[in-house]
């Protein structure tokens, strides 16, 4: 009798993990679908509709800070009876405000990569259903989560089918499948005892448990949570208008504070 049960529990078990292993390759790559794809596409079309905007408004930001600094050091070396040096005054600016370039091209950079993102053909459904189908199964087959036996070689083919997935490169997806065609799913043999199935079925449902709340921070934070933003033309005109307009208004201090350090540079020279 106890055979018996010990035989039904290990079928029920042995179900249960393939389900589970099934589960969590189908997380993975829908994790994987928002990082590389769903979500660099809504932030591609973010920047393009409304980020371009805010890099020009941070840009002027950081302009008036930096003039605001220069009228100080004008004013420093002209209380003390000094005459300001523009060249210095200038390197001394460089490397106060290195961080902000430095943040500056590191947007612009973003900014460049994702419009040309945009501008590239989307894969259509079918190579699309596809490559979610053939990456689900490399993930079975290679990911440390999912595998018995993990070497160096499986930890490279992981790295290029992730990168290929990002890509979205079918052929070398293809590729990599037919590589590991006689790589072996050891939850699915009788070489796994009864006890091992059960540390399995808990670190299975661990590994689900950890991938739903990855997967729900994604989806709270940016830029996925600019997905209902950026379907709402009114919305994202309202904020154009408001970017424009604060725009303008960083235009006019600047041009402000040209004015002051012109003045201070007059009664230097008078």
């Amino acid at each position: 009798m106890n055979d018996i049960n010990m035989n039904s529990e290990y079928y029920k078990l042995t179900e249960e993990v393939k389900q589970l292993k099934e589960d969590i390759a189908s997380l993975y790559e829908e994790k994987d679908e928002l990082v590389y794809h769903i979500c660099k596409n809504i932030e591609a079309e973010y920047m393009s509709k409304v980020g371009i905007l805010e890099y020009k408004l941070y840009e002027f930001n950081c302009k008036i800070l930096r003039l605001k600094r220069k009228i100080e050091l004008y004013q420093q070396k002209i209380n003390m009876q000094e005459l300001p040096d523009e060249n210095e005054i200038e390197n001394k600016l460089d490397k106060e405000y290195s961080q902000y370039e430095k943040k500056l091209n590191s947007i612009s950079n973003t900014i460049q990569k994702l419009l040309y993102r945009k501008n590239l053909d989307f894969l259509s459904e079918e190579e699309s259903r596809e490559i979610k189908k053939v990456y689900r199964k490399l993930i079975k087959k290679l990911h440390p989560d999912l595998t018995k036996e993990n070497n160096k070689q499986k930890e490279k083919l992981l790295i290029q089918v992730t990168n290929a997935y990002k890509q979205g490169d079918i052929e070398t997806l293809k590729n990599i499948e037919l590589l590991t065609e006689e790589v072996t799913e050891k939850t699915n043999t009788k070489d796994i005892g009864l006890i091992e199935l059960r540390e399995c079925k808990t670190k299975y449902k661990r590994i689900i448990d950890e991938l739903l709340e990855s997967i729900k921070k994604i989806k709270e934070s940016f830029p996925y949570n600019q997905k209902e933003f950026l379907k709402s033309d009114v919305l994202v005109n309202k904020r154009k208008e408001e970017l424009e307009r604060d725009t303008e208004q960083y235009k006019d201090i600047y041009s402000k504070l040209e004015d002051i350090l012109n003045q201070l540079k007059g009664d230097k020279n008078g």
